[in-house]
């Protein structure tokens, strides 16, 4: 038996659906999985199959203006206590890797890692597109002023990857060529996840807002003219239902309400867009505010007509605009045809680099095969 842990920022819920999506292609006859892990991630792990031990990392989250919106100002503001936090983090990781069991270590948007690599002595392996969106910033530029500062972020971590990892999965939902440690995969979405032949009859809108700090309110949903028979479910807001709008509150397994969904109405973050686009389920987008990596999903759904792009001020008339004109979205979600093989790909790349080099696996499985999409 082997040991992989998983290390997976808890900020919001993207990136824990999309570790656990990889988790559930582990063979658990020969690897068991630990995840560390804080916040929104520690709740989902705590009530997730296929994990062996979930321990709790202080939170590292970003700082919000007066408004509600990411601000990076009081982000950085704020270091003096995180610093404390990323000190703590790391007594608790170097006492997991003192234990010596573990054959490599895969990070999610965590960087606690950079000053324990040498002590791990093992491959480390990130989840991480930063390649994908600084390069697709690029071709947005001059950036939107609230965003600029963020995209910054985004490059320091394209460079962090490029330089900490031994290997990178990045997911991309195109066809992207691999380039050194960056291998990329299809979107990562789990096993419960899947895609179904819609009918072009609206029936089920699903808005799925942040679980972040950085979501928005729902007060949209009284302005928006739904089709006969249609209803709608709320997951990540509280609110009070009546006979066309159900509120969920926090879910941990939305599988079931992902998959009857018809229409999605959600943020910008990169797993909630992958599971959009492998669903075939055209979306409305809503970056959050001042977010790069958001903008950027937001701008790439947009471009592959899979969905339209939205704001606070305009998101009713975008909803509106995309049941009036949903044949179109469906069709171009069928000749887009999204790989959903992206989770099992990523599973045993890690394996194979976690056995090391004199591990064999037919061609299909090796890392190469990322890109064969």
């Amino acid at each position: 038996m082997q040991y992989l842990l998983y290390i997976v920022n808890g900020l919001g819920m993207g990136n824990a659906t999309r570790c656990h999506a990889v988790i559930q292609h582990h063979d658990p006859a020969a690897f068991a999985v630990d995840v560390i892990t804080s916040g929104n991630g520690l709740r989902y792990f705590r009530a997730a199959g296929e994990v062996r031990n979930v321990e709790e990392f202080e939170s590292l989250n970003y700082a919000k203006d007066s408004g509600g919106d990411l601000s990076i100002i009081r982000s950085v503001l704020a270091l003096p206590k995180m610093v404390g936090h990323y000190v703590s983090n790391l007594r608790t990781l170097r006492a997991r890797i003192r234990e010596g069991r573990y054959s490599a270590i895969i990070i999610d948007s965590d960087y606690t890692v950079v000053f324990a690599k040498r002590l791990a002595g093992v491959p480390i392996i990130a989840i991480n597109n930063a390649d994908i969106i600084v390069a697709e910033g690029a071709k947005h530029r001059p950036l939107p002023a609230g965003v600029r500062m963020q995209y910054l972020v985004e490059r320091l971590d394209n460079l962090y990857h490029r330089i900490v990892p031994d290997h990178v999965i990045s997911p991309a939902l195109a066809r992207t060529d691999t380039a050194g440690k960056i291998v990329h995969a299809p979107p990562l979405v789990r096993t419960q996840v899947r895609r179904r032949e819609h009918t072009g009859k609206i029936r089920h809108v699903l808005v799925m807002l942040s679980g972040s700090d950085f979501g928005m309110s729902t007060e949209f949903l009284k302005d928006v003219a739904l089709p006969p028979d249609a209803s709608v479910d709320v997951i990540g807001r509280e609110g009070v239902s009546d006979d066309r709008v159900t509120y969920h509150g926090k879910v941990l397994d939305n599988a079931d309400l992902l998959n009857r969904a018809d229409v999605m109405v959600i943020n910008a973050g990169y797993s909630a867009d992958s599971e959009a686009v492998v669903l075939g389920c055209p979306a409305v987008v809503i970056p959050v505010a001042n977010h790069a990596e958001q903008f950027v999903n937001a701008a790439m759904i947009s471009e592959l007509g899979l969905g339209v792009q939205a704001d606070r001020d305009n998101v009713s008339a975008q909803i509106s605009h995309l049941i009036e004109h949903y044949p179109a979205f469906l069709a171009r979600h069928r000749a887009f045809d999204c790989d959903a093989r992206g989770a099992m790909i990523g599973a045993r790349a890690i394996e194979t680099w976690a056995a090391g080099p004199d591990f064999a696996r037919s061609a299909d499985d090796l890392p190469h095969a990322m890109t064969e999409r």
